[in-house]
């Protein structure tokens, strides 16, 4: 049984998806101490969580809240609209 779940971490679809990291407390905060989780978290949790880029304008998190604002904000346009995307010299001939 060991191998099937080692099978199943590797090829599972939960690798971009950890726990929230939301301070550097126990489990990151994500649960209470003692509590077993079965996704690990980041090693880097003490430094990288929620509270200590709450007040860092400069941060991930900051970053996130002013496209998410965006996203709101322009919720017609990003939504239901449609975009044709231009790279650097493109002179918007096609073949």
């Amino acid at each position: 049984m060991g191998d099937v779940m080692r099978e199943l971490q590797l090829k599972a679809r939960d690798h971009g998806r950890l726990p929230m990291q939301w301070n550097k407390s126990h489990n990151a905060g994500f649960s209470a101490e003692g509590t077993q989780l079965w996704m690990t978290i980041n090693r880097d949790y003490v430094d990288w969580n929620v509270a200590s880029q709450a007040d860092d304008s400069n941060s991930v998190l900051a970053n996130w809240r002013k496209m998410l604002s965006l996203r709101k904000e322009y919720i017609y346009l990003l939504t239901y609209s449609s975009y044709t995307p231009l790279c650097e010299g493109d002179t918007g001939k096609r073949s």
